[in-house]
Protein backbone atom coordinates (compact mmCIF):
# COMPACT_ATOMS: atom_id res chain seq x y z
CA UNK A 1 0.00 0.00 0.00
CA UNK A 2 2.86 2.39 0.76
CA UNK A 3 4.49 1.67 -2.58
CA UNK A 4 1.25 2.14 -4.46
CA UNK A 5 0.57 5.36 -2.56
CA UNK A 6 4.00 6.83 -3.27
CA UNK A 7 4.31 5.75 -6.87
CA UNK A 8 3.06 8.25 -9.48
CA UNK A 9 0.29 5.87 -10.48
CA UNK A 10 -3.37 6.80 -10.76
CA UNK A 11 -6.41 4.64 -11.28
CA UNK A 12 -9.16 5.94 -13.51
CA UNK A 13 -12.43 4.63 -14.76
CA UNK A 14 -12.56 2.67 -16.84
CA UNK A 15 -9.31 1.03 -15.73
CA UNK A 16 -6.67 0.96 -18.37
CA UNK A 17 -4.47 -2.04 -19.10
CA UNK A 18 -1.39 -0.41 -17.58
CA UNK A 19 -3.25 0.46 -14.39
CA UNK A 20 -4.62 -3.09 -14.11
CA UNK A 21 -1.12 -4.49 -14.47
CA UNK A 22 0.15 -2.22 -11.68
CA UNK A 23 -2.67 -3.28 -9.38
CA UNK A 24 -2.12 -6.99 -10.19
CA UNK A 25 1.60 -6.56 -9.52
CA UNK A 26 0.85 -4.99 -6.12
CA UNK A 27 -1.51 -7.83 -5.16
CA UNK A 28 1.07 -10.40 -6.30
CA UNK A 29 3.80 -8.78 -4.18
CA UNK A 30 1.46 -8.78 -1.18
CA UNK A 31 0.61 -12.47 -1.64
CA UNK A 32 4.26 -13.50 -2.05
CA UNK A 33 5.21 -11.52 1.06
CA UNK A 34 2.43 -13.21 3.06
CA UNK A 35 3.51 -16.62 1.74
CA UNK A 36 7.11 -16.05 2.85
CA UNK A 37 6.04 -14.89 6.29
CA UNK A 38 3.57 -17.76 6.73
CA UNK A 39 6.08 -20.40 5.62
CA UNK A 40 8.49 -19.02 8.20
CA UNK A 41 5.88 -19.80 10.87
CA UNK A 42 4.21 -22.90 9.43
CA UNK A 43 7.38 -24.84 8.52
CA UNK A 44 8.35 -25.39 12.19
CA UNK A 45 4.74 -26.41 12.85
CA UNK A 46 5.06 -29.04 10.14
CA UNK A 47 8.25 -30.34 11.70
CA UNK A 48 6.51 -30.41 15.08
CA UNK A 49 3.63 -32.39 13.54
CA UNK A 50 6.09 -34.90 12.04
CA UNK A 51 7.90 -35.24 15.38
CA UNK A 52 4.60 -35.84 17.17
CA UNK A 53 3.63 -38.52 14.64
CA UNK A 54 6.99 -40.29 15.00
CA UNK A 55 6.91 -40.60 18.79
CA UNK A 56 6.82 -44.23 20.00
CA UNK A 57 5.23 -44.65 23.46
CA UNK A 58 7.61 -47.55 24.22
CA UNK A 59 10.81 -45.71 23.25
CA UNK A 60 12.43 -42.97 25.24
CA UNK A 61 13.34 -39.99 23.08
CA UNK A 62 15.05 -36.63 23.20
CA UNK A 63 13.01 -33.42 23.55
CA UNK A 64 11.57 -32.14 20.29
CA UNK A 65 13.44 -29.24 18.68
CA UNK A 66 11.93 -27.83 15.47
CA UNK A 67 14.12 -24.73 15.23
CA UNK A 68 11.22 -22.33 15.71
CA UNK A 69 11.93 -18.63 15.21
CA UNK A 70 8.57 -17.25 16.24
CA UNK A 71 7.76 -16.90 19.91
CA UNK A 72 4.38 -18.61 19.52
CA UNK A 73 5.80 -21.79 17.90
CA UNK A 74 8.66 -21.88 20.40
CA UNK A 75 6.20 -21.69 23.29
CA UNK A 76 4.06 -24.41 21.69
CA UNK A 77 7.14 -26.65 21.35
CA UNK A 78 8.11 -26.03 24.97
CA UNK A 79 4.59 -26.88 26.12
CA UNK A 80 4.65 -30.06 24.04
CA UNK A 81 8.00 -31.11 25.55
CA UNK A 82 6.66 -30.41 29.04
CA UNK A 83 3.66 -32.59 28.26
CA UNK A 84 5.98 -35.36 27.06
CA UNK A 85 7.91 -35.15 30.33
CA UNK A 86 4.72 -35.45 32.36
CA UNK A 87 3.46 -38.34 30.24
CA UNK A 88 6.83 -40.08 30.48
CA UNK A 89 6.83 -39.74 34.27
CA UNK A 90 3.28 -41.04 34.54
CA UNK A 91 4.04 -43.84 32.10
CA UNK A 92 7.00 -44.97 34.19
CA UNK A 93 4.94 -44.91 37.35
CA UNK A 94 2.13 -46.78 35.64
CA UNK A 95 4.51 -49.44 34.33
CA UNK A 96 6.16 -49.67 37.75
CA UNK A 97 2.79 -50.24 39.43
CA UNK A 98 1.75 -52.77 36.80
CA UNK A 99 5.01 -54.71 36.97
CA UNK A 100 4.94 -54.66 40.76
CA UNK A 101 1.42 -56.07 40.75
CA UNK A 102 2.46 -58.74 38.25
CA UNK A 103 5.46 -59.73 40.35
CA UNK A 104 3.28 -59.99 43.44
CA UNK A 105 0.87 -62.21 41.53
CA UNK A 106 3.76 -64.31 40.23
CA UNK A 107 5.06 -64.69 43.78
CA UNK A 108 1.63 -65.74 45.02
CA UNK A 109 1.17 -68.31 42.26
CA UNK A 110 4.69 -69.69 42.68
CA UNK A 111 4.18 -70.10 46.43
CA UNK A 112 0.89 -71.89 45.86
CA UNK A 113 2.48 -74.20 43.30
CA UNK A 114 5.43 -74.88 45.58
CA UNK A 115 3.56 -75.29 48.86
CA UNK A 116 0.38 -76.98 47.65
CA UNK A 117 0.81 -78.79 44.35
CA UNK A 118 4.52 -79.48 44.84
CA UNK A 119 4.05 -80.97 48.28
CA UNK A 120 1.05 -83.03 47.16
CA UNK A 121 3.02 -84.45 44.25
CA UNK A 122 5.92 -85.23 46.59
CA UNK A 123 3.56 -87.05 48.97
CA UNK A 124 2.05 -88.98 46.08
CA UNK A 125 5.52 -89.96 44.90
CA UNK A 126 6.40 -91.29 48.36
CA UNK A 127 3.15 -93.29 48.46
CA UNK A 128 3.93 -94.80 45.07
CA UNK A 129 7.41 -95.77 46.26
CA UNK A 130 5.90 -97.53 49.30
CA UNK A 131 3.40 -99.34 47.09
CA UNK A 132 6.17 -100.27 44.68
CA UNK A 133 8.18 -101.98 47.43
CA UNK A 134 5.15 -104.02 48.47
CA UNK A 135 3.95 -104.89 44.96
CA UNK A 136 3.20 -108.59 44.59
CA UNK A 137 3.59 -109.08 40.84
CA UNK A 138 5.90 -107.75 38.11
CA UNK A 139 2.89 -106.25 36.30
CA UNK A 140 1.95 -104.22 39.35
CA UNK A 141 5.54 -103.01 39.78
CA UNK A 142 5.68 -101.95 36.12
CA UNK A 143 2.48 -99.91 36.47
CA UNK A 144 3.70 -98.31 39.69
CA UNK A 145 7.10 -97.50 38.19
CA UNK A 146 5.41 -95.82 35.22
CA UNK A 147 3.17 -93.84 37.56
CA UNK A 148 6.17 -92.81 39.67
CA UNK A 149 8.04 -91.58 36.59
CA UNK A 150 4.98 -89.60 35.48
CA UNK A 151 4.57 -87.97 38.89
CA UNK A 152 8.30 -87.23 39.06
CA UNK A 153 8.15 -85.53 35.62
CA UNK A 154 5.13 -83.48 36.76
CA UNK A 155 7.00 -82.45 39.89
CA UNK A 156 10.01 -81.29 37.88
CA UNK A 157 7.71 -79.40 35.51
CA UNK A 158 6.03 -77.63 38.44
CA UNK A 159 9.42 -76.70 39.87
CA UNK A 160 10.44 -75.28 36.49
CA UNK A 161 7.28 -73.15 36.39
CA UNK A 162 8.01 -71.91 39.91
CA UNK A 163 11.54 -70.90 38.91
CA UNK A 164 10.29 -68.98 35.88
CA UNK A 165 7.51 -67.26 37.81
CA UNK A 166 9.70 -65.91 40.58
CA UNK A 167 13.50 -65.63 40.39
CA UNK A 168 14.23 -66.74 43.94
CA UNK A 169 17.93 -66.77 43.07
CA UNK A 170 17.74 -62.98 42.72
CA UNK A 171 16.76 -62.69 46.38
CA UNK A 172 19.17 -65.38 47.58
CA UNK A 173 22.26 -64.85 45.40
CA UNK A 174 22.06 -61.23 44.24
CA UNK A 175 22.06 -60.06 40.63
CA UNK A 176 25.39 -61.53 39.50
CA UNK A 177 24.78 -64.87 41.21
CA UNK A 178 21.25 -65.04 39.81
CA UNK A 179 22.50 -64.38 36.27
CA UNK A 180 25.18 -67.07 36.63
CA UNK A 181 22.55 -69.52 37.89
CA UNK A 182 20.23 -68.59 34.99
CA UNK A 183 22.94 -69.08 32.37
CA UNK A 184 23.99 -72.43 33.85
CA UNK A 185 20.41 -73.69 34.06
CA UNK A 186 19.54 -72.65 30.49
CA UNK A 187 22.71 -74.27 29.19
CA UNK A 188 22.03 -77.47 31.13
CA UNK A 189 18.37 -77.72 30.11
CA UNK A 190 18.81 -76.90 26.41
CA UNK A 191 22.35 -77.96 25.58
CA UNK A 192 23.03 -74.47 24.21
CA UNK A 193 26.42 -72.95 24.98
CA UNK A 194 25.74 -69.92 27.19
CA UNK A 195 28.86 -67.84 27.86
CA UNK A 196 28.94 -65.02 30.36
CA UNK A 197 31.06 -62.08 31.41
CA UNK A 198 29.72 -60.49 34.59
CA UNK A 199 31.90 -57.69 35.94
CA UNK A 200 31.94 -57.55 39.77
CA UNK A 201 32.53 -53.79 39.47
CA UNK A 202 28.92 -53.26 38.37
CA UNK A 203 27.39 -50.82 40.89
CA UNK A 204 24.64 -51.92 43.22
CA UNK A 205 21.35 -51.41 41.39
CA UNK A 206 17.91 -50.73 42.77
CA UNK A 207 15.65 -53.78 43.27
CA UNK A 208 13.51 -52.73 40.28
CA UNK A 209 16.58 -52.34 38.06
CA UNK A 210 17.92 -55.74 39.14
CA UNK A 211 14.60 -57.35 38.27
CA UNK A 212 14.59 -55.61 34.87
CA UNK A 213 18.11 -56.88 34.09
CA UNK A 214 17.18 -60.40 35.13
CA UNK A 215 13.91 -60.48 33.18
CA UNK A 216 15.47 -58.99 30.02
CA UNK A 217 18.23 -61.61 30.19
CA UNK A 218 15.66 -64.36 30.75
CA UNK A 219 13.51 -63.21 27.82
CA UNK A 220 16.55 -62.79 25.54
CA UNK A 221 17.69 -66.35 26.26
CA UNK A 222 14.17 -67.64 25.67
CA UNK A 223 13.98 -65.85 22.31
CA UNK A 224 17.38 -67.23 21.31
CA UNK A 225 16.15 -70.76 22.04
CA UNK A 226 12.62 -70.58 20.59
CA UNK A 227 12.91 -68.20 17.65
CA UNK A 228 16.54 -67.60 16.68
CA UNK A 229 17.71 -71.22 16.54
CA UNK A 230 20.96 -70.14 18.18
CA UNK A 231 23.65 -72.55 19.34
CA UNK A 232 25.78 -70.01 21.21
CA UNK A 233 24.70 -67.13 23.41
CA UNK A 234 26.79 -64.68 25.41
CA UNK A 235 25.60 -62.59 28.35
CA UNK A 236 27.68 -59.57 29.44
CA UNK A 237 27.06 -57.14 32.29
CA UNK A 238 29.45 -54.21 32.59
CA UNK A 239 29.56 -50.81 34.35
CA UNK A 240 28.54 -47.95 32.08
CA UNK A 241 28.36 -44.23 32.84
CA UNK A 242 27.65 -44.72 36.51
CA UNK A 243 25.00 -47.33 35.70
CA UNK A 244 25.20 -50.71 34.00
CA UNK A 245 25.06 -52.14 30.48
CA UNK A 246 23.60 -55.57 29.72
CA UNK A 247 24.41 -57.18 26.36
CA UNK A 248 22.97 -60.50 25.17
CA UNK A 249 24.15 -61.74 21.76
CA UNK A 250 23.50 -64.96 19.87
CA UNK A 251 24.49 -66.59 16.57
CA UNK A 252 20.95 -67.30 15.39
CA UNK A 253 19.05 -66.13 12.33
CA UNK A 254 18.73 -62.56 13.55
CA UNK A 255 15.76 -60.28 12.90
CA UNK A 256 14.64 -60.24 9.26
CA UNK A 257 14.11 -56.76 7.86
CA UNK A 258 10.58 -55.55 8.41
CA UNK A 259 9.91 -57.95 11.26
CA UNK A 260 7.36 -56.59 13.73
CA UNK A 261 8.26 -56.75 17.38
CA UNK A 262 6.50 -59.51 19.25
CA UNK A 263 5.09 -59.55 22.75
CA UNK A 264 8.45 -60.63 24.20
CA UNK A 265 10.35 -57.58 22.96
CA UNK A 266 7.47 -55.26 23.81
CA UNK A 267 7.45 -56.71 27.32
CA UNK A 268 11.17 -55.97 27.63
CA UNK A 269 10.59 -52.39 26.49
CA UNK A 270 7.83 -51.93 29.06
CA UNK A 271 10.09 -53.22 31.82
CA UNK A 272 12.89 -50.93 30.65
CA UNK A 273 10.62 -47.91 30.90
CA UNK A 274 10.02 -48.74 34.56
CA UNK A 275 13.58 -47.70 35.46
CA UNK A 276 14.22 -45.22 32.63
CA UNK A 277 16.52 -47.66 30.83
CA UNK A 278 17.18 -47.70 27.09
CA UNK A 279 16.66 -50.96 25.20
CA UNK A 280 17.92 -51.67 21.68
CA UNK A 281 17.25 -54.90 19.81
CA UNK A 282 18.63 -55.61 16.34
CA UNK A 283 20.50 -57.95 14.07
CA UNK A 284 24.27 -58.25 14.26
CA UNK A 285 26.89 -59.02 11.63
CA UNK A 286 27.36 -61.58 10.18
CA UNK A 287 24.37 -63.26 11.84
CA UNK A 288 22.48 -63.28 15.09
CA UNK A 289 20.67 -60.87 17.36
CA UNK A 290 21.98 -58.35 19.88
CA UNK A 291 20.01 -57.05 22.85
CA UNK A 292 21.46 -53.99 24.60
CA UNK A 293 20.04 -52.62 27.84
CA UNK A 294 21.44 -49.38 29.33
CA UNK A 295 20.58 -48.87 33.01
CA UNK A 296 20.98 -45.17 33.98
CA UNK A 297 23.08 -43.97 36.89
CA UNK A 298 19.90 -42.91 38.71
CA UNK A 299 19.20 -46.60 39.41
CA UNK A 300 22.69 -47.26 40.80
CA UNK A 301 23.97 -46.89 44.34
CA UNK A 302 20.51 -47.58 45.77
Amino acid sequence: MALLALLPVTVSWPVSLGEALVLAGGVLVMLVTNLVLLRRILTPLGRLRDAMSAIDPLRLGEPVDVGARSIEVAELTTAFNDMLDRLDHERRESVRRTQSAQEQERRSISLELHDEIGQNLTALLLQLDVALRSAASPAQREVLETSSDTVRDCLEHVRGIVRRLRPEALDDLGLLGALEHLCDRVGHDTGMLVGRSLDPAVPQLSPDAQLVVYRVTQESLTNAIRHAGARNVRVELQPSGGGARLTVTDDGIGLPEGTREGSGIKGMRERSLMVGAELRVGSRSPSGTAVLLEIPATEAGV
